[in-house]
């Protein structure tokens, strides 16, 4: 639930931060943490600590820089790319299980909110289109809609899971 707030707000440092604070205790809520999920937060906290923005160079419309960031949300590295690819993949088994048990998210309180995390990290679809999370009610408003749809587009633009590199097998 942390998790998904923090993703939602765009404060990766403090999703970084939420994920470090259930690694180390013993909690139920995030006992079921991922490591390809720790990993592309990690990746995208330190890019939020090196400069202003996640999305790109930072310059406000002035004038671009000579060469691109070496790696943002738009330019992402390979070991991004590759973390990026391994949560899609843990997003579509996810709601494959969901899906042959059933889903009832009664039996997991949070299962919503776990499964917009790994579709927002992954790129697989978009929260506010992705079927299984249709009856969640996470996206409420415009601004839900917007910053979910934003997100996928990211990842469809820098040829993330959904685009050419996923598709292709990578």
């Amino acid at each position: 639930l942390k998790l998904f707030y923090c993703l939602r707000c765009g404060d990766l440092v403090a999703a970084n931060s939420i994920l470090q604070q259930f690694g180390t205790a013993a909690s139920e809520d995030m006992s079921h943490v991922d490591p390809s999920v720790s990993n592309i937060v990690s990746q995208l906290a330190q890019l939020q600590q090196t400069r202003e923005t996640i999305f790109g160079d930072g310059t406000h419309g002035n004038a671009r820089p000579a060469r691109p960031p070496a790696s943002s949300l738009l330019h992402p590295t390979q070991p991004m790319l590759h973390a990026r690819r391994t949560v899609s993949d843990l997003y579509r088994r996810t709601n494959t299980r969901s899906s042959h048990s059933g889903g009832s998210p009664a039996e997991e309180p949070f299962h919503h909110y776990r499964t917009a995390c790994l579709a927002m990290l992954g790129g697989a679809e978009s929260i506010s289109e992705a079927p299984a999370l249709a009856s969640s009610g996470l996206v409420k408003t415009v601004e839900d809609y917007l910053y979910a749809t934003l997100w996928h587009a990211i990842c469809l633009a820098d040829g993330g899971p959904v685009g050419g590199m996923g598709s292709a097998g990578g």
